[in-house]
């Protein structure tokens, strides 16, 4: 059994290094309602890449508004427009947050068209889905037959005093996450839901993984080791770029950028580089505790040779040439 919370834009801006010490995962909202980028959690972003930073196991829930079907698709379409990005690193369950009052007149038959609709499309893209919903809702709202074919994350209180009460828990053998408190508190959070999780937690994330910020492109998505990152024979700068260390892996990294020169020292999940200034990263000096095979791609010269070491500088200095790509892969 495992102890993690439920957050959204309410909770603020969470401070994910003191959290990490208290919980075991995370689930994140990513929005509500139809496929809107106004109804983006404004939090969800940030949330999900300080989770990928400090190797939080998360997943993430959606809160419905949805009475149609054609509403759940737009639902559905709102998750995986958020989720995509981030497909190889949520490791936990994508959950349909069914509550709101526009639903509560729905017969039991309708709700099902709907939580089917939005599940089906979910689970079409790859990913475990389940559904959200209190105690009173799987009682007298929630089809059976759902129940026994989706995940659960049933919300029962009892007392509400931030402890679990076993009593509150909803009986039923499809229950993988509890909300037991809407009144827990967490460091770094303060006030917040709090979730027991019964299955296994995956912890596979690779040893490292990177994310570039490209001209005209922004922020790409995060790439294991072994994968590149940037582009060829788009002649674009890389910009900026983010390193995540985990499983006991650390590194530490400084970027020297056009017209600015060497930056100072970044640790993990920190941005080396620049964004919104249009200046070129013309190359990196790394510092990693574990054997690094890197390779890299600079303008006018294409891939370099390739570089093996714990510590070492890819890239020019002083002949103006962009870094346009790299690649690196974790040895030993």
């Amino acid at each position: 059994m495992y102890k993690g919370v439920d957050v959204s834009y309410s909770n603020g801006q969470i401070d994910w290094n003191k959290a990490k010490n208290n919980i075991d995962f995370a689930i994140i909202r990513c929005g509500f309602g139809m496929d809107q980028k106004d109804q983006d959690d404004v939090q969800y972003k940030r949330n999900v890449e300080e989770c990928i930073r400090l190797n939080i196991p998360f997943g993430v829930y959606l809160y419905s508004y949805a009475n149609t079907v054609e509403k759940a698709k737009s639902e559905a379409e709102h998750v995986l427009r958020l989720l995509n990005p981030y497909k190889d690193k949520q490791k936990l369950n994508v959950w349909y947050d069914i509550e709101d009052k526009i639903q509560a007149n729905l017969s039991k038959n309708e709700l099902s068209n709907i939580i089917t609709t939005f599940c089906n499309k979910i689970e079409a893209e790859g990913y475990s889905v389940g559904i959200y919903a209190s105690n009173s809702w799987l009682r007298n709202k929630i089809a059976s037959d759902l129940q026994n074919r989706y995940m659960i994350w049933s919300a029962g209180y009892g007392s509400n005093d931030g402890n679990a009460h076993e009593e509150a828990k909803y009986n039923h053998s499809n229950v993988r996450m509890w909300q037991y408190t809407s009144n827990g508190r967490i460091e770094g959070i303060g006030r917040c839901d709090v979730n027991y999780f019964y299955d296994e937690i995956p912890s596979n994330l690779p040893d490292l993984q990177y994310q570039v910020h490209l001209q005209d492109l922004g922020w790409q998505n995060v790439q294991n080791a072994g994968e590149g990152a940037g582009t060829e024979g788009q002649d674009r700068r890389l910009e900026a770029v983010k390193f995540f260390a985990n499983n006991g892996l650390t590194i530490k990294y400084r970027a020297h950028v056009g017209e600015v020169g060497w930056q100072d020292w970044k640790n993990t999940g920190e941005i080396a580089g620049t964004t919104g200034e249009s200046k070129r990263i013309e190359a990196l000096e790394i510092k990693c505790n574990k054997l690094l095979e890197v390779q890299e791609h600079i303008q006018d010269v294409g891939w370099m040779p390739k570089t093996t070491a714990k510590e070492f500088t890819i890239g020019t200095v002083g002949k103006s040439l962009r870094m346009e790509a790299f690649r690196i892969k974790v040895i030993s």
